[in-house]
């Protein structure tokens, strides 16, 4: 869950700084027209800062990691594997 809402804000973020920037401004507002009294200085902050939460929520997700399995030794004989962070 922590990865779909890092991918959201990430994209809002784009989404936002895409609005704030000139050539993209007019396109970006006219498919969001409650957008058009925000000057372009604080949206480009706010895309900003959208983009790097969203990148240190999908950082902290982690996810994905392989547990390590380290042996398990009963005098010199392998007996079995733990799984081990």
């Amino acid at each position: 869950m922590k990865r779909v809402l890092g991918y959201i804000l990430s994209i809002a973020g784009i989404i936002a700084l895409l609005a704030g920037v000139k050539p993209t401004d007019v396109l970006i507002r006219k498919f969001l027209p409650y957008m058009v009294g925000v000057q372009n200085t604080p949206l480009m902050i706010a895309g900003i800062v959208l983009i790097v939460i969203g990148i240190i929520i999908l950082k902290g997700a982690g996810g994905g990691r392989q547990l390590r399995e380290v042996p398990i030794y009963h005098g010199k004989n392998v007996v079995g594997y733990r799984r081990q962070r």
